[in-house]
């Protein structure tokens, strides 16, 4: 039987042609598959993708008015000061269909702070009520919120680039040249 097997693969008869052939067909026709499957899934991935936008166009008579990403970052961070067992970690808008815009806030939420459920459904509604009342936004589609929990009764601190910079208690820095 080995000796069967040893001459289907290494021989040189008719039966082995065969055979080899065959393995050949099959493996050409497996990487044939592997490479469509790998076109359609980056068609796909391009046809519809999802694009961050940088801010959102109100449409007015005498013209376009233009709101920044970072200004509705702002507007919706004003609001971490109302929900003490939330903190508003990143915020980023996506464009969506029908000229619609889907936010999504990466946020961490105390558990000690009660029902998460309540605290995000009451938090949405103040950032679409927040939008709509200082700048006019009504095309909010969605706002998906990430929640990464986190177990101590404490905020975690801000990140440097968040913190107040006007602290006056350190003198200016200054450089001395080096003696050699």
């Amino acid at each position: 039987m080995l000796n069967y097997i040893k001459d289907l693969i290494l021989g040189t008869g008719e039966a082995s042609r065969t055979f080899n052939s065959g393995i050949v067909v099959g493996v050409a026709i497996v990487a044939a598959i592997f490479l469509l499957l790998l076109i359609l899934w980056c068609i796909c991935a391009i046809v519809f993708r999802r694009k961050k936008c940088n801010g959102i166009t109100l449409k007015d008579e005498l013209g376009n008015i233009f709101i920044s990403t970072s200004a509705i970052t702002a507007a919706i961070r004003t609001l971490e000061s109302e929900f003490d067992a939330l903190v508003i970690q990143k915020i980023y808008l996506i464009e969506s269909k029908n000229d619609k815009i889907d936010i999504n806030v990466t946020m961490s939420f105390d558990e000690k702070g009660g029902n998460l459920k309540a605290y995000e459904a009451n938090f949405k509604r103040r950032v679409v009520s927040k939008l709509n009342d200082s700048f006019g936004i009504e095309n909010i589609n969605n706002i998906n919120i990430d929640n990464c929990a986190y177990h101590t009764a404490h905020k975690p601190s801000k990140k440097a680039f968040e913190t107040d910079s006007t602290n006056t208690d350190s003198g200016p820095i200054e450089f001395q040249p080096l003696d050699k």
